[in-house]
C-alpha cells in the first residue's frame, strides 16, 4: 500500500490526480465504486471532514474523514477546475468534463500493479 500512495510515483496530470485520489478515497473511506462516482462536490465537505453517500436504494449516510484526505480532495479540485472543462456537477469527471461511469477495470488490474511494480508473487492473501 505505501507503494501505491507514493506521491513520488504520480505525476501533476489531471489523469493521475484524479486516479490517486480515486484509490485514496477508496482505502480511507470504504465507499462502494457506485457510491465513488455517484459523488457531487456538494457532497464533499473538507470543513467538517464528511462526505455524504448515497447507497443501494437511495440510503444516505455521513462517511467522516480525516485532514489528509480533506488536503487530498482540495488538491484534486484544484487541478479539475483549472484542467476540464465543463459545467459537470459531478466530483469526479472524465478529463471532458462529464460524470465518470465507472473507473475501468484495466486501472487496477494491469496499468496500477504495473506502475507500482507490484507482481503477483508480491500480493498476499
Amino acid at each position: 500500500m505505501e507503494r501505491l500512495l507514493d506521491s513520488k510515483m504520480w505525476t501533476d496530470s489531471y489523469k493521475d490526480v484524479l486516479e490517486r485520489t480515486i484509490i485514496i478515497t477508496f482505502y480511507v473511506t470504504g465507499v462502494r465504486l457506485s457510491e465513488l462516482i455517484g459523488l457531487d462536490d456538494k457532497d464533499i465537505d473538507n470543513v467538517t471532514c464528511e462526505i455524504k453517500v448515497t447507497g443501494k436504494r437511495n440510503k444516505q449516510r455521513i462517511v467522516p474523514f480525516g485532514k489528509e484526505l480533506a488536503d487530498v480532495f482540495a488538491q484534486y479540485q484544484e487541478v479539475r477546475n483549472t484542467t476540464v472543462k465543463g459545467d459537470s456537477k459531478a466530483f469526479f469527471q472524465t478529463e471532458k468534463g462529464k460524470r465518470m461511469k465507472s473507473v475501468h477495470h484495466t486501472f487496477f488490474a494491469i496499468r496500477l500493479p504495473r506502475q507500482c511494480s507490484i507482481m503477483k508473487q508480491d500480493w498476499k492473501v
